[in-house]
């Protein structure tokens, strides 16, 4: 039994961080869950949607879109929340309801575009470092339908627990969990093209006047466009294959 994770291993530079401590240890706890599935770290499938910190697939029992606020909140009689500094003193924060909520209609999202199928994902807010408050709790289920867990002792239980609570009617099986984890994360938006995740094989060096690899096999790509035409009689449409001159520069060609 084990949980499949992508990226294979939590960035080390991340673990240094106290910021995403909380992130790196939930990591880890899904790592060494007794449960079969898979899991993306840090999912957005579209510019200007929601980060999911994660998208977790546990076989045969849900669909989960996990959250993860490290340190101490507090939410007051009004609905404001508070974010506990080290010196006691209250900062005013977003909801992190809302956050989980957004990221849970983000992986819904994503995997209907990858597979054309609606399923249903419960939105799961986790609080490593803080102990139970009903308050909170209430909030989450009467206003956001979002469940929250606190600590990560019995993450499995507690994961196990929620998916009986609001009783998935198709959970995914072993292949359906491999094919969306897949595709989904094919799916997903990466501000780089992905070109970041490759930077290790860029072997040669731009002083001499050589392009990277990223940048020799980067394709020439053409924006869209659209054209309201009233009258239409003739139309032709050429396409030409653009070159490069010595410096590398495109060159278009003339018509």
């Amino acid at each position: 039994m084990a949980i499949e994770m992508i990226p294979g291993e939590f960035p080390e530079l991340r673990r240094s961080d106290p910021k995403r401590n909380a992130e790196a240890r939930v990591y880890d706890a899904l790592r060494s869950l007794e449960l079969d599935g898979r899991s993306i770290y840090e999912f957005r499938y579209r510019e200007g949607g929601r980060q999911l910190d994660f998208a977790l697939w546990l076989d045969g029992i849900g669909r989960f879109a996990v959250q993860v606020k490290g340190g101490e909140y507090i939410l007051d009689a009004t609905g404001q929340w508070y974010l506990r500094n080290p010196d006691g003193s209250l900062t005013p924060t977003g909801s992190p309801l809302e956050e989980t909520v957004d990221g849970r209609i983000e992986l819904r999202e994503g995997i209907r575009q990858a597979t054309d199928y609606w399923n249903f994902v419960a939105g799961v807010l986790i609080f490593p470092h803080m102990q139970r408050n009903e308050g909170m709790e209430r909030a989450a289920l009467n206003h956001e339908m979002v469940h929250i867990i606190w600590g990560l002792d019995a993450l499995g239980e507690d994961l196990e627990r929620i998916a009986g609570s609001v009783d998935f009617r198709r959970p995914p099986k072993a292949r359906h969990s491999d094919n969306e984890w897949c595709q989904v994360n094919e799916l997903q938006y990466r501000p780089d093209n992905g070109r970041e995740r490759d930077a290790g094989q860029r072997t040669a060096n731009p002083a001499e006047g050589q392009a990277t690899a990223g940048e020799a096999e980067l394709p020439l790509s053409v924006g869209s466009a659209t054209f309201h035409i009233q009258r239409l009689e003739k139309m032709v449409v050429q396409h030409f294959h653009l070159d490069r001159d010595a410096e590398g520069r495109p060159v278009v060609p003339e018509v």
